[in-house]
């Protein structure tokens, strides 16, 4: 099984100081079997650290 990782830096833009306690959240689509439409996930959700800094890790790697 493949197992992705996504990582990164939240920066306020005016004085490009790392922003920590933000909220970060991945979404993807999931087919839903009931409705048999696709409908939007929250795959992870992290917070960043001090420095801003957040990774998310174990995501399976699938589509484009």
């Amino acid at each position: 099984m493949n197992i992705g990782h996504f990582y990164g830096k939240i920066v306020d833009s005016k004085n490009n100081k790392g922003i920590g306690g933000v909220t970060v959240q991945l979404t993807g689509n999931k087919f839903d079997t009931v409705s048999k439409q696709m409908k939007q996930i929250i795959l992870k959700t992290v917070i960043t650290s001090a420095n801003g800094d957040f990774s998310l890790e174990g995501l399976s790697l699938f589509g484009n």
